[in-house]
């Protein structure tokens, strides 16, 4: 019998006995369309592993922005300027050595940096960086870009300010405006369409620019009811704005909700939200969307809880990515430059290319784990005699034979047995089978496998053979 729901993302409950699903550094992905069925409709592929492209030191990596075929990168105080043949040279000096960065530039040579202290510019023409002289009224805390306009949130307020026209040297003190529809602070400001969005602590305003004199903008009159708990976790994925917030209404930690337009909705589960709460704080959680296969992907990075999880749009379901040995994802920002996605560190200075084809990340193994749905039979005893699980065998990248490992548990997750390993073939060894005899007896029983090697994966389901009791 096949077991039912073995492909699938990370959706755990508030009780293991219950529910205890993850997915851990493999990505379920849809295998065909309706006119162009594939043998399962959906498999596990392994997730896009990372290669060393250029190191910039020991520092994390703060913030990343790509201008025409120019990348700029903020390591510790010190910004980088990197071309395509890996030349790099230091730009300037911010007066900050930690904390994320907000990176947006204009039509008019202008790289503008905020670091939640000050703003900087740098002059891509006469390669000259500077702090404005005033700087905007109030720490800025957040930039954004539209209609030619800077725009910055500013610390401990409800208001934001913006530049001068195509002018971020340029901050006129009277040309600030309140979100106020609620009262609460302001916290990041965010250019989605033509549309600045103004996420507070409690609520979302969403104005636009209406030319009018002498200030441009106005409020569209909508507020979205969620709030920003993590500001560093908002973050763009196609025509959706993300983020993890918190309703106005209050409630018991954080959600991520999705929004375009004045809609809203959350996207995360009851069981990932549980499972947050245990943090010790998420204030500090970050995020940045990318793209594997073509699909939306937004990463959420909990540093103080460790771990990271992914949201695909095109599956609508979570997984999780790890850095060996158990670690949260060591991806801190991404950004498309020339033909290559990069990735940033969030622990040392160096920048990454993502691909499918990598299959390590960093001369590391990329680990994957997949806990499957509980298995049972109106609590009867049943006797499992087999499991297979069906990989595309006999792909060998590296000296190592590929191996998969199996464990299970018959009392809902809360104890396992031992690891038993199996091989998936060496190459050429197509027909080869990944089979685990004589598991035993049970009324309920949950499965936890592990691969770890240099090879590609492809899951694409697994099958039991089984008896039933009679009690």
């Amino acid at each position: 019998m096949d077991l039912e729901g073995f492909i699938g993302g990370s959706c755990p409950s508030q009780s293991k006995n219950a529910n205890l699903q993850r997915t851990i550094n493999l990505v379920p992905t849809i295998t065909g369309t309706p006119d162009a069925r594939g043998k399962v409709p959906m498999m596990m592929v392994g997730a896009p592993g990372l290669e060393l492209w250029l190191a910039l030191g020991s520092l994390p990596i703060r913030g990343m922005h790509v201008i025409d075929d120019t990348l700029y990168a903020v390591v510790g105080q010190e910004v980088y300027k990197i071309l395509n043949n890996l030349t790099k040279s230091t730009i300037g000096q911010l007066e900050t050595n930690n904390g994320r960065v907000w990176m947006e530039h204009n039509n008019n040579s202008e790289l503008g940096i905020v670091d939640g202290k000050k703003l900087y510019v740098y002059n891509t023409g006469t390669a000259v960086f500077a702090q404005p002289n005033p700087q905007p009224v109030g720490a800025p805390t957040s930039l954004a870009f539209i209609d030619q306009y800077f725009v910055v949130s500013l610390s401990e307020s409800m208001f934001f300010a913006i530049s001068d026209v195509n002018d971020a040297m340029t901050w006129d003190p009277t040309q600030i405006a309140a979100a106020e529809a609620t009262p609460d602070k302001l916290r990041v400001v965010w250019n989605l369409h033509r549309q600045l969005y103004l996420l507070g602590a409690q609520t979302t305003e969403v104005w636009f620019d209406a030319g009018t004199v002498p200030f441009p903008f106005e409020s569209t009159s909508g507020v979205i009811d969620w709030g920003v708990v993590a500001p560093d976790s908002v973050a763009q994925a196609a025509d959706t704005l993300v983020w993890f917030g918190v309703h106005k209404d209050g409630g018991l930690g954080g959600r991520v909700v999705a929004a375009s337009g004045l809609q809203a909705t959350p996207i995360s589960t009851p069981g990932l939200e549980a499972r947050w709460r245990t943090y010790p704080t998420v204030v500090d959680a970050f995020a940045f969307t990318y793209q594997f296969d073509g699909n939306d992907c937004y990463a959420l990075t909990f540093p103080s809880g460790n771990e990271t999880f992914v949201y695909d749009f095109s599956t609508q379901a979570w997984h999780e990515r790890s850095s060996y040995p158990q670690d949260a994802w060591i991806a801190s920002h991404t950004v498309k430059f020339v033909s290559k996605q990069l990735v940033g560190d969030r622990v040392t200075g160096n920048l990454y290319s993502m691909s499918p084809e990598h299959t390590m990340e960093n001369s590391l193994p990329i680990v994957g784990r997949r806990i499957s749905p509980h298995t049972w039979n109106e609590r009867k005893r049943f006797t499992v005699h087999a499991i297979e699980v069906e990989f595309e065998s006999g792909v060998l990248a590296s000296g190592l034979e590929p191996l998969a490992k199996l464990r299970w548990s018959k009392d809902g997750g809360h104890n396992w047995s031992g690891w038993v390993e199996t091989s998936l073939g060496k190459t050429g060894e197509r027909l080869r089978r990944a089979i685990w005899r004589r598991i035993g007896l049970a009324r309920d029983i949950v499965f936890e496998l592990e691969i770890a090697n240099d090879n590609k994966v492809a899951i694409l389901g697994a099958s039991a053979e089984m008896s039933a009791g009679d009690s």
